[in-house]
């Protein structure tokens, strides 16, 4: 079992932040990534469709692959049973345990 810190922070704007963060508290969600602005991407469950969107070309636009590294390393190392912390907008820490992918 490993322990590993994720932050929920898809946004500068905090109201943003936190409603996101509620969202995955009350779906019992963890994850990581970046928007692609690709049709057909913004939903998929499907690893190989997500990455090849992210990097193809780079979503950041800097001709490296920066923007899947943090989901390369989650998909590659968090495994079920893994413990990931993390800690809302108004500073509460949360504790789960990973089920699923």
């Amino acid at each position: 079992m490993e322990l590993f810190r994720i932050h929920i922070r898809p946004s500068y704007d905090s109201n943003v932040n936190a409603d996101t963060f509620k969202y995955c508290l009350n779906h019992n969600l963890l994850g990581v990534g970046w928007r692609v602005g690709k049709a057909g991407v913004f939903r998929t469950t499907d690893w190989e469709i997500y990455k090849k969107a992210a990097t193809n070309p780079p979503y950041d636009g800097t001709g490296e692959d920066y923007s899947i590294q943090q989901p390369q390393f989650i998909f590659k190392y968090v495994k079920r049973g893994d413990l990931v912390w993390t800690r809302d907008t108004d500073s509460h820490y949360y504790l789960a345990q990973v089920t699923s992918g």
